[in-house]
């Protein structure tokens, strides 16, 4: 499995006040699951405050740097993480989820593309062009080698979960309705995900430290934490497919291989690997309302 069907925590369209996929009542999470989500967003948002306050006084940032920086790098994910009591206790909806999601990613894109092209500019971006046969090589390259690094993980998906993961599972399109919705939103994720962590963040990160690879590495954790609703071993294999999609940026200057590979490893992912899974977990491919198979 790759990436996943799902953009992580701010992605996600709520778990908590979707109701069951039969239309019924609302399936409200155990208190203990909200307050553990409470306590989880409280936490992330003081340490987001925190490197804000350090950020604007120990470092060249300027507004609105100081501000998008830490959000990205430490807000988003540890919301990720937030949702995760309240998710794994939650029948989600996948047309809701995935539409909150395309809206979600694509805001954060536009945001970071704002702010990035008023802050860094656009060179330092990667929105610059390459060559048809090079953009092409690259993509290619990019997408077997993301294709190959979350292969390499299967083995620890079956020792921590037993397979894939459930969430994943309960979120891989089943309708013709949901794959129509998640080829959109695996399109925004390849603008909208590789616009903030490769665009933006890893741009801005290079003012702060003269290592590409190291902000590489630093763009890369969040990112992977960012998707927690794929468990520890989707964690890791995001981790790396950052990593991954990050080496044309530092390699050509350009974003765009990495956009169209993330959008095509999410395709694969959803339209290929998808069916698959849920054959071989004797999941439904037509049913809306049917809840996974226990891992």
């Amino acid at each position: 499995m790759s990436e996943g069907p799902m953009r992580g925590g701010p992605g996600g369209a709520g778990p908590g006040g979707e109701g069951p996929m039969n239309g019924g009542p609302p399936d409200l999470p155990p208190p203990e699951a909200r307050r553990a989500a409470s306590r989880l967003a409280m936490a992330g948002a003081l340490l987001t405050g925190l490197m804000v306050v350090v950020f604007a006084t120990s470092t060249p940032l300027e507004f609105p740097d100081v501000f998008v920086l830490p959000v990205l790098l430490v807000g988003l994910p540890i919301l990720a993480l937030a949702q995760l009591p309240i998710m794994e206790g939650t029948l989600l909806e996948r047309g809701p989820v995935y539409v909150g999601s395309i809206a979600t990613i694509t805001a954060m894109g536009l945001a970071s593309l704002a702010v990035g092209l008023w802050s860094v500019g656009p060179e330092a971006m990667g929105l610059v062009s390459l060559p048809l046969d090079a953009f092409l090589l690259w993509t290619l390259g990019t997408f077997v080698a993301a294709l190959l690094a979350s292969a390499a993980l299967i083995p620890a998906d079956r020792a921590f979960h037993g397979g894939t993961h459930p969430l994943v599972l309960q979120l891989l399109p089943r309708t013709r309705r949901e794959k129509g919705l998640f080829g959109v939103l695996s399109l925004a994720a390849g603008f909208g995900e590789e616009m903030a962590y490769r665009g933006y963040v890893l741009a801005v990160l290079l003012l702060l430290v003269d290592q590409p690879w190291l902000a590489l590495l630093v763009s890369s954790v969040s990112f992977g934490v960012l998707h927690a609703y794929q468990g520890s071993v989707g964690i890791v294999r995001t981790g790396l497919m950052g990593i991954v999609l990050g080496v044309p940026v530092l390699a050509t200057g350009s974003l765009w291989p990495s956009m169209a590979a993330h959008a095509m490893v999410d395709l694969f992912a959803g339209f290929v690997q998808g069916p698959r899974i849920l054959k071989k977990a004797g999941a439904s491919t037509d049913d809306f309302s049917a809840p996974p198979p226990a891992p």
